[in-house]
């Protein structure tokens, strides 16, 4: 009888204790998921200590470490969050967040492989989420397998439309692999993914523009920055991309125009000076392109390009004297600038030939 009651005080006993142990799992996770919703309005102390006291209830509460992971991770403390999640792969083997923030604390360390390889083991658990995509595809970045990168999100867009992020990082990379109509096409995808982008948000036309430029597609590209000057009027750099467009194709007019309107709303602007002297000079007024031009030097009197457009006007002008002296002063202030170097030649030669 004895032995049969103590066996059962015992099965209460433990009963009891899973009993308690349950209660405590599931107020640690009530407990984290407030942690959580502090750590959303950026308040990282209550977060940690929401994530501390649901740990000293159940040490082994997952939410609450992962809570405590991305609290360290915001306060830049990345060993501590790796330490933090250590168990956690083995508790929660299916949670690919855990492997996910383990890359997060291995990336911001420097150590580029380990986090690569968490971050596809969070791919295989959640093959759907891009994040998980994007963060691997950076992660190849930072190794310098920009190619690589573009490839894996290459891969992954063949399958799916892909949201913003990820089409905008892959017309990054292919801008950056020397591929930028393939990056205009990706660019005029996020167009297509996000319907408010459309007509409202102006850099993603300046990018397109930037593209279509690079790869000689002037129309295109002036097109794209009309769009973004729409959009955004008020940005003077949106009405200097406009002025490059249109001298490109050959319209000095248009771009004079777009290069005041950038000097009227940022009158220091380098940029724009330079830019509406070229439209100037392509228009045969090389008089008004050297005053503006002489204002320019006497605010920076060693820039090399001011100094060479200033002996593109006298070349213009007729001043061949006065053209080699400031491509002469251009290559002082700079040994290396390629325009000085080529006008300095293409005037030398100019006069070895007439000498013929």
């Amino acid at each position: 009888m004895l032995a049969a009651a103590a066996g059962g005080c015992g099965l209460k006993n433990k009963q009891k204790l899973a009993a308690h142990q349950r209660w405590c799992e599931t107020r640690a996770r009530v407990i984290a998921s407030v942690g959580a919703e502090h750590l959303k309005v950026g308040d990282l102390d209550k977060a940690a200590d929401s994530a501390k006291q649901a740990l000293s209830l159940a040490p082994s509460c997952v939410p609450a470490r992962v809570l405590l992971a991305k609290v360290l991770l915001e306060k830049g403390r990345y060993a501590a969050a790796a330490e933090a999640l250590r168990g956690c792969q083995s508790d929660a083997p299916e949670n690919p967040e855990v492997p996910y923030l383990l890359g997060v604390a291995h990336e911001k360390r420097k150590q580029y492989a380990e986090a690569l390889r968490q971050y596809q083991k969070a791919c295989a658990l959640d093959p759907s989420n891009d994040a998980y995509v994007i963060a691997s595809a950076e992660v190849l970045v930072a190794q310098g397998k920009a190619a690589l990168a573009l490839e894996l999100l290459e891969s992954r867009l063949e399958r799916i439309d892909g949201g913003v992020p990820m089409l905008l990082l892959a017309g990054e990379l292919a801008m950056m692999v020397g591929q930028p109509v393939k990056a205009a096409g990706l660019y005029r995808r996020c167009l297509d993914a996000e319907r408010d982008y459309k007509e409202k948000v102006s850099w993603v036309y300046i990018m397109m523009g930037d593209c279509y430029l690079a790869s000689r597609r002037v129309a295109e590209a002036r097109g794209a920055y009309e769009v973004a000057v729409r959009i955004d009027p008020g940005d003077a750099e949106i009405w200097l991309c406009l002025a490059k467009a249109a001298l490109a194709g050959g319209d000095p007019s248009a771009a004079a125009k777009a290069a005041r309107r950038a000097l009227a709303l940022k009158g220091d602007s380098l940029d724009a000076n330079l830019l509406l002297a070229c439209a100037l000079l392509a228009q045969d007024r090389p008089e008004e392109a050297s005053k503006l031009l002489l204002r320019a030097a006497q605010a920076d009197p060693r820039n090399a390009t001011v100094l060479c457009m200033l002996g593109r006007c006298c070349q213009a002008l007729g001043k061949k004297d006065q053209a080699v002296s400031y491509y002469l002063r251009a290559l002082r202030s700079d040994p290396d600038h390629p325009l000085a170097k080529h006008l300095l030649a293409g005037i030398e030669l100019g006069g070895s030939q007439g000498r013929r």
